[in-house]
This record gives structure tokens, sequence and C-alpha cells, in this order.
């Protein structure tokens, strides 16, 4: 997890980075069950977008 402050051309926020080959399901899962063990509150995880990359 990477946080990031806001700066000029972009607001606060927060990068969580998954090894390649992840199942992003699982995570979300993990990760809605538990968010203050990865540092974000309940809020947080609920303002989060997550993004698939296409399969190569």
């Amino acid at each position: 997890m990477i946080r990031f402050a806001k700066t000029l051309l972009s607001p606060a926020g927060v990068d969580v980075v998954v090894r390649e080959g992840a199942d992003s399901h699982t995570l979300r899962t993990a990760v809605a069950f538990s968010p203050e063990s990865l540092g974000l509150s309940h809020e947080e995880f609920a303002s989060l977008t997550w993004l698939e990359l296409p399969s190569a």
C-alpha cells in the first residue's frame, strides 16, 4: 500500500499494489473484512477504485 499526499496536480490518495496474477476478488474480500490491517479506515476502503489490468 502506498499513500501519497495532495499535490498541485493530484489529490491525496492510496494505491494498493498487488502481485501479477493475484486473485483480485480474494484480495478485495480480505481488505473489506479488515481494512485496518492495512492501515485503511472503512471510509477509505469504501472510496477505493479497483482497476483491473488486461490479461496478457
